[in-house]
């Protein structure tokens, strides 16, 4: 029996993340990287990233579009400025939120 087109939609659906939780991710790593670099050079280089937000004065992020991609983008910023060391710190800050991901939510440059 040939499957619905319901099913096939959503047997390729990703599964996605509560934004909140790609929210913190990007928060985490912001405090993370200004631990080392300096606040002000981490906020500057988190502006460079589409779809996030920071509150400067609390780190509070907000995430719009694929949540995925924009800790991606925010990983690579830092990796493209510092170098694959940023990767590394990066994945620290972030340890505690993966096991929260759905299979198939993580960022690539966290696994």
């Amino acid at each position: 029996m040939e499957p619905t087109i319901v099913q096939v939609a959503q047997s390729q659906i990703i599964p996605t993340a509560a934004p909140n939780l790609y929210a913190e991710m990007c928060a985490r790593i912001i405090r993370e990287q200004g631990q080392i670099i300096g606040i002000p050079l981490a906020l500057e280089q988190a502006s460079h990233v589409d779809g996030l937000q920071v509150d400067t004065g609390t780190f509070a992020c907000t995430v719009t579009g694929d949540g995925s991609a924009v800790v991606n983008n925010l990983i690579g910023q830092y990796r493209d400025f510092f170098g694959h060391a940023a990767v590394e710190v990066c994945r620290e800050a972030t340890s505690q939120y993966v096991s929260q991901l759905p299979e198939g939510a993580m960022p690539s440059l966290l696994k």
